[in-house]
């Protein structure tokens, strides 16, 4: 879903042609923390496990 659907469906929410969810998981329950989160999944999905090398990481915090 892009930003561009979200004013494409808005008038269907608000006339009842699409209903609102049953059921939100609970990451999706906190609108304030979905930003946070979704950032985060966004950097994590940028890090290449096969490119960290040992020398790297810092060890005995």
């Amino acid at each position: 879903m892009a930003l561009h659907d979200v004013f494409t469906l808005e008038p269907l929410f608000e006339d009842g042609t699409i209903a609102e969810p049953l059921y939100l998981p609970p990451w999706a329950q906190r609108a304030n923390g979905l930003a946070g989160f979704l950032a985060f999944s966004l950097f994590a999905n940028q890090i290449r496990i096969d490119q960290v090398v040992a020398e790297d990481l810092v060890l005995g915090l």
